[in-house]
């Protein structure tokens, strides 16, 4: 039976002020209604997946990307191996059986599960014009093109077959009992007609993946082709920033983390947690913040860059803190004073 998708609503961009509308475009079933909030319909979820492969912070996520990365990745080096969706009858003795659409692989998941010293991977799909379980794969097939168009040698390693053309083909290395222990090790506890709770998942925080990926990325010439096609951005703190925090508190993943010790305060960046959503842009009220277009030397760094940094003031009139007075007054209140 399919897994159904978890929702983890604390890293939804919508929560934090955001437009991003991606989960509910690519559902097949309709099933989301973002009005409500950001867990599906549980009588139109088709438990298919595709909303997790568009999610950009990760607020949706579906096992089937987590585990066909985690086990491509600890096969045998040059191994071949075959990963079918949950369309296609599963009758190879070798193949692993997704519990969910191909598309609920997006682009990040799919370089993962390239990335690894194996073969040829092989991605099964069913008939696609019958399934009613999926988005007929559209979502899958474009993460790939994207894949193949910014690193080929990577994404070359993927190829797809219908169900006809693969089940000739048996020729990978994984036994019957290997399958169990993959695919029980971490079955969600809840039935497949509500959502899988997810209330431990950290807040503001995306999957690890990104951390895996900037590894792999250093071991590959001009690996600034692959990060063009993830949303990412640098931000950058001019001189009158306020010191007021909005920015960190906005921002949906921890990119951006406000420090304080005392009357001093930091604003920290972590480039690769970033997803360009804008939301820290926007609320910055002075308009000192700005994003600029993605750097790989940023993403693939370890420690954080500091935007911003200064001596915290107590505004004369409000009391709150704020790195940038007016005649004593902090912006809002000199605003309303006419200062």
């Amino acid at each position: 039976m399919p897994y159904h998708p978890n929702h983890i609503e604390t890293r939804c961009l919508r929560r934090t002020g955001g437009s991003c509308t991606l989960c509910a475009d690519a559902c097949p079933g309709q099933a989301i209604d973002l009005s409500k909030g950001l867990a599906a319909d549980p009588l139109k979820c088709i438990l298919c997946g595709t909303c997790a492969g568009v999610c950009p912070v990760g607020a949706i996520t579906h096992p089937v990307a987590e585990k066909a990365a985690a086990y491509v990745r600890n096969l045998p080096k040059n191994a071949d191996v075959t990963l079918e969706c949950h369309a296609t009858p599963f009758t190879s003795r070798d193949a692993v059986l997704l519990d969910g659409c191909l598309s609920a692989m997006g682009l990040e998941a799919l370089a993962l599960t390239a990335f690894a010293e194996v073969g040829t991977i092989t991605f099964v799909h069913g008939d696609c014009a019958r399934c009613g379980k999926g988005d007929h794969c559209r979502s899958f097939r474009a993460a790939l093109a994207a894949l193949r168009e910014a690193m080929p040698e990577i994404g070359g390693k993927i190829k797809t077959a219908g169900r006809k053309s693969a089940r000739a083909a048996d020729r990978n290395t994984m036994s019957r009992r290997g399958l169990f222990n993959l695919f029980s090790a971490r079955r969600p506890s809840a039935d497949a007609s509500s959502p899988s709770p997810a209330a431990s998942a950290p807040a503001k925080r995306l999957p690890p993946t990104r951390k895996q990926l900037a590894r792999d990325l250093r071991s590959v010439p001009e690996p600034e082709r692959l990060l063009a096609h993830i949303p990412n951005a640098v931000v950058a703190i001019g001189e009158t920033c306020t010191g007021c925090a909005a920015c960190a508190r906005a921002c949906p993943t921890g990119a951006l983390n406000f420090r304080q010790r005392g009357k001093l305060f930091s604003i920290r960046f972590n480039a690769r947690e970033c997803v360009d959503c804008g939301l820290c842009e926007k609320v910055c009220l002075p308009g000192s913040l700005h994003r600029s277009p993605p750097s790989i030397d940023r993403f693939l760094a370890d420690e954080e860059s500091e935007p911003a940094s200064g001596r915290l003031m107590r505004c004369k009139r409000c009391e709150a803190p704020s790195a940038m007075l007016r005649e004593g007054y902090c912006p809002v209140c000199a605003e309303i004073l006419g200062i």
